[in-house]
């Protein structure tokens, strides 16, 4: 179920572990993933009347490409090859992969042919492009991205940065990606998602006996393995509701009473025992007719926050704030209770960070708390791009180009968790990081963050009582909360891809989500 993620580094060493310290040779491991290749292109195109027209550049890429193309004829289909270099100038391995193929008769050009062809397969750049594509690279790559055919890129589309995602000058417009061992990160990072296409990946031989104790730092849930095909996040037959644990929600304002309803649902149908929710005294009707089972506390004059704020901490287990609290005064009371007047586990969301995003002292505040020993909280950020952006200070366009290492350097400042929301969403605590690889514009509709909340809330609540969502049973205790609010937000999107898929993308409200937790939940 948990899949890594990796760099250019982490690849490129995990490569040299497999030949160096496990044994298996270059040729050898360069036959297997031409094979993959070659597996995908026999399941999708059976007919071996196909044209295919192989890219190359002049790197182990290039090798994997050529030696796709040489199996390929082998098995009847028509072959052109293409590598834009003088063959004085060809690399040990891509000259030894040329003579082969000329071997089966199959013709190599400089110059791009002319003619169309069913299948073009990009090999010319792989992992370890580190410039800007120019010359005669960028106007080839131009001119296939203009050609028709299915196109396959070979490990990564060619001109992806394997590390961010981001174009380096020009990129390979793949329809599928065939990639060896293990994803990288530029698959699902700025722009290399468009450009990826489909991504299919196939074991190759570098696998995690390649790690040696340097294990990556990304990951990302995939499926899952229980037979009936629901997630069991760990609930104890003999436990009652204090087992599974208590969850304050401080949200909702005067018509905004949708915020608190979507959070208190969210959280008790995933799975956490009991829910009160502090909110303005608009709300209690509306919120005790919408859901029953929660517990309500409201306030009519922002004097009774206090009191109300004490009693609900001292019941909790973590606390969620911001969904519909507002900017104002009374939004600011409301988090600074929770600030100043609690260490345990805060859920930070929505007006919460924009008010931390315009309020100096209070962000200096909670930096200091986060430094102590003594005063530090397991403390979560849900921001979307543009609310991070306030709270960091650093620009939008700063951030997608590298959300990772932002994200990462931000945790560690605050010693917190931070979910970046986006397409494709980060967790991380400043060490690890997840990955949400289930993109779907499904999800971008009002309220569909009210109810992350209350799910990681829920989880959050949970953590302490288990362990299930940690796979290493040599995970440290401490961070638990990580591997519970990267599991939230997988099941969260999970639970909308279902919701998408039965309503459709257009028609999906954020309440849909919520209505699907019990299709993946045990």
């Amino acid at each position: 179920m948990k899949e890594y993620i990796l760099s250019k580094e982490e690849m490129q060493r995990y490569d040299r572990n497999t030949m160096e310290l496990l044994g298996m040779s270059q040729e050898v491991l360069m036959e297997r993933a031409a094979s993959t290749v070659v597996s995908y292109i026999m399941e999708q195109f059976p007919n071996r009347k196909r044209t295919i027209l192989v890219v190359s550049g002049n790197g182990k890429n290039g090798g994997d490409g050529i030696a796709v193309g040489r199996i390929l004829k082998e098995y009847g289909y028509s072959v052109d090859i293409c590598i834009p270099i003088d063959e004085k100038d060809y690399s040990l391995g891509v000259a030894h992969q040329i003579k082969l193929a000329k071997n089966y008769e199959i013709d190599v050009y400089k110059e791009l042919p002319c003619k169309e062809y069913d299948i073009i397969l990009d090999a010319i750049f792989g992992i370890g492009l580190n410039r800007d594509i120019e010359g005669i690279y960028k106007e080839l790559i131009r001119k296939l991205n203009r050609k028709r055919g299915y196109k396959i890129s070979v490990d990564i589309p060619s001109g992806i940065n394997c590390d961010t995602g981001k174009v380096m000058g020009i990129a390979f417009e793949a329809d599928t990606t065939v990639t060896f061992g293990f994803y990288k990160k530029g698959h699902f990072l700025n722009q290399g998602p468009k450009h990826s296409g489909t991504l299919v990946r196939h074991n190759v031989g570098i696998n995690k006996y390649s790690f040696f104790g340097n294990v990556p730092d990304m990951f990302m849930y995939f499926g899952n393995e229980d037979s009936n095909n629901k997630i069991d996040i760990g609930r104890d037959v003999t436990g009652n509701k204090g087992t599974f644990g208590k969850v304050l929600i401080l949200a909702g304002r005067e018509d905004m009473s949708g915020a608190c309803v979507l959070a208190a649902k969210s959280a008790l149908r995933s799975g956490c025992g009991m829910v009160s929710v502090i909110t303005e005294e608009a709300n209690r009707g509306i919120l005790l007719a919408a859901l029953p089972e929660a517990i309500v506390h409201t306030y009519s004059d922002p004097e009774e926050i206090h009191d109300l704020f004490t009693e609900g901490e001292n019941w909790c287990d973590c606390i969620a704030v911001g969904p519909g609290i507002g900017t104002d005064d009374v939004g600011q009371r409301l988090l600074d209770e929770c600030i100043t007047n609690s260490r345990k586990p805060l859920i930070v969301d929505a007006d919460a960070i924009n008010i931390l995003g315009r309020n100096k002292k209070l962000r200096e505040r909670l930096l200091k708390l986060q430094s102590s020993e003594d005063s530090v909280r397991k403390l979560i950020f849900t921001p979307h791009i543009k609310e991070f952006s306030r709270l960091s200070g650093k620009s939008v366009s700063e951030i997608k180009a590298d959300r990772s290492t932002i994200s990462r350097e931000f945790a560690k400042e605050y010693n917190c968790i931070l979910v970046l929301k986006d397409s494709y969403t980060i967790v991380t605590d400043g060490k690890e990081i997840f990955i949400n690889v289930i993109a779907n514009d499904a999800m971008a509709t009002a309220g569909s963050g009210d109810v992350l909340t209350g799910i990681v809330a829920s989880f959050v609540s949970q953590y302490m009582k288990k362990d299930k969502l940690v796979e290493d049973p040599k995970a440290e205790p401490e961070r638990f909360i990580f591997y519970a609010a990267a599991m939230a937000v997988y099941i969260h999107s999970l639970a909308g891809l279902k919701s998408s898929e039965m309503n459709g993308r257009s028609y999906m409200i954020a309440s849909d989500i919520i209505e699907k937790y019990g299709e993946i939940l045990v």
